[in-house]
């Protein structure tokens, strides 16, 4: 749990989402096209897509 050190709990369970999938696709060296298409396929790919790209946005500017 040490990279999560100042992560609010109520963005705790997203976080872990995120590493479960980072070493799920390090682990069996998937693609990032086979990464995008489980991220589709998900009930929620939609709104985690606009979530990285407004998050995006924030961090360029």
């Amino acid at each position: 749990m040490q990279p999560f050190n100042g992560v609010s709990s109520k963005y705790l369970q997203n976080y872990l989402n995120w590493y479960a999938y980072k070493n799920q696709i390090n682990s069996h060296k998937a693609t990032l096209k086979k990464w995008f298409i489980a991220l589709i396929m998900s009930s929620n790919g939609y709104d985690v897509f606009w979530q990285f790209k407004n998050n995006a946005m924030l961090i360029r500017t």
